[in-house]
């Protein structure tokens, strides 16, 4: 069986992007992929609780974990303006060291709860 989101989200192990937080505009800490192989899924859960919110989240990669991360070329952002989930396929070759996700966050009084992280078979400390 070939890798896809169905089975990335529901057998392998997560590694952690965003723990469950309030919503906001930012950046997660890096994840240091020198340490893994192979490709995976980036898992987005978002839970509206009020308000009107629009969400878009956006994988992004830098050559070190403090440098300034940009947009990973090719990759789709993925916009959730309710309670859903979403995902991004991340080709581990095509990334540089660090990857990270942007969250951007909009709307009239926006309130809700996000959390992000990386599953895959192959992706995994070698």
């Amino acid at each position: 069986m070939g890798l896809n989101a169905s089975n990335a989200a529901t057998q392998f192990t997560p590694v952690t992007l965003f723990a469950p937080h309030a919503a906001a505009s930012g950046t997660s800490p890096g994840l240091d992929l020198q340490a893994y192989s192979g490709d995976g899924y980036i898992f987005l859960t978002f839970t509206k609780t009020s308000g009107t919110i629009s969400a878009v989240y956006k994988a992004q990669e830098c050559d070190t974990s403090n440098g300034s991360p940009t947009d990973i070329a090719g990759l789709p952002t993925v916009t959730l303006t309710a309670t859903g989930e979403g995902s991004i396929r991340i080709r581990k070759d095509m990334v540089k060291r660090w990857l990270f996700l942007n969250e951007a966050q909009g709307g009239t009084n926006p309130v809700g709860i996000t959390s992000a992280s990386v599953r895959s078979p192959t992706m995994r400390s070698t």
